[in-house]
């Protein structure tokens, strides 16, 4: 699913016979480098995903959004999280649950080559509010 295609998200929805219960995004935070070979030169995909979750309708209310990542950059992270969560009275989503190293332990596969720079896996679970 293409990040900010209003379009695409109306065709997966339509292909399911409608809203999605669960969405679940892995490593969809993490900023490649491109021919660049800096993301400083590539486009942030952030805003485009927090477009596509607020707006594109694939969510029914109370539907959860998993979503699993490696840190990489708290600050760009966290604003991506915020994103979700605010708006006040007409927010679309709460933060539901967090889920800890150690609760992930037995379901991810353990490797001897950690990148130090790389942090912990990490889920957050995120809750719909409203309609789309």
């Amino acid at each position: 699913l293409g990040f900010g295609d209003a379009t695409a998200s109306a065709a997966a929805v339509a292909a399911a016979g409608g809203m999605f219960d669960v969405v679940v995004a892995s490593e969809v935070l993490h900023w490649t480098a491109g021919a660049g070979g800096s993301p400083l030169f590539e486009d942030d995909t952030t805003a485009l995903l927090l477009e596509t979750m607020l707006d594109g309708g694939l969510l029914r209310p109370n539907g959860l959004f998993f979503i699993t990542w490696k840190s990489r950059d708290i600050g760009r992270e966290e604003r991506f999280f915020d994103g979700l969560v605010s708006g006040g009275e007409s927010r679309k989503f709460e933060q539901y649950q967090d889920l800890t190293t150690e609760q992930l332990a037995h379901l991810l596969p353990t490797t001897t080559q950690e990148d130090p720079a790389v942090g912990r896996p990490s889920i957050r679970v995120f809750r719909r509010l409203t309609d789309p």
